[in-house]
C-alpha cells in the first residue's frame, strides 16, 4: 500500500510539472496578449514587451500597437520604440485617439508629443542621430515646453555631445526652423554649447 501511495504521488507531481510546462510554453503561443498582460502584472519588462509585440504582429490592431508602444516605453526598450512608435504615429486611428485624450495629465504635453519625444529619445539612445533629427523636425509642430526638438537637445546635452549639438543647430538652421523667433533662445543655447 505504501508503494502505491508513493507511486501515485510521483505520477501526480510529474503530471503537474508536465502540465505546467505545457501551459507555460503553449499559452503565450495561443494568446500572446493575455501572456503579455500576465507578465505586465508581474512587472517582467522583457516578457511583457515580447508578448505585446507578438500580439500586435498577430492581428495588427491599433489597440495592440498602442499597448506595445506604451509597454516598450515603460520597459525602456529603445529598439521596439524605434520600430513601432513611427507606425503608431502614422496609424489612421492615432489622430482620433490623440484628439480624444482628455489631457488628464497622464502624458507630458500632448499625446502626439509624448510618443514623438519617446521616439526621438529612443533614436538618440540607439545613436541614430539623423533619424532623431528628422523625427524632431517632423513632429515639432508648435512651440511648447515639452516637444521633440527639446528632447533631442536634452539628449545631446546629457551626453555632453558637442558634435551632436552642432549637428542639431545646423540641421534646424538649414530648415529655417524658428516659429516666429520662439526657438531662437534654444538655438542660441545649442550654438553656444557646441562652440564652447
Amino acid at each position: 500500500m505504501g508503494k502505491t501511495i508513493k507511486k501515485t504521488a510521483i505520477v501526480t507531481i510529474a503530471a503537474l510539472i508536465i502540465l505546467s510546462g505545457l501551459f507555460y510554453f503553449l499559452f503565450p503561443l495561443i494568446s500572446p496578449k493575455s501572456a503579455s498582460d500576465i507578465y505586465w502584472n508581474f512587472g517582467n519588462k522583457t516578457q511583457t514587451v515580447k508578448y505585446s509585440e507578438k500580439a500586435y504582429e498577430k492581428d495588427k490592431t491599433f489597440d495592440n500597437l498602442l499597448t506595445l508602444c506604451d509597454r516598450a516605453v515603460w520597459a525602456e526598450n529603445c529598439e521596439v520604440c524605434a520600430a513601432y512608435i513611427p507606425k503608431l504615429l502614422s496609424d489612421g486611428e492615432f489622430k482620433s485617439y490623440a484628439e480624444n485624450t482628455d489631457g488628464s495629465g497622464v502624458y507630458s504635453g500632448s499625446t502626439i508629443y509624448y510618443y514623438a519625444c519617446e521616439l526621438v529619445s529612443a533614436y538618440c539612445v540607439l545613436d541614430l542621430e539623423d533619424d532623431a533629427l528628422n523625427a524632431a523636425y517632423t513632429y515639432t509642430t508648435e512651440y511648447t515646453a515639452v516637444n521633440p526638438l527639446r528632447t533631442v537637445m536634452i539628449e545631446a546635452f546629457s551626453e555632453n555631445n558637442k558634435d551632436f549639438c552642432n549637428k542639431i543647430y545646423n540641421f534646424f538652421t538649414e530648415k529655417n526652423f524658428d516659429y516666429g523667433g520662439k526657438y531662437s533662445s534654444d538655438m542660441q543655447t545649442l550654438k553656444t554649447y557646441a562652440l564652447s
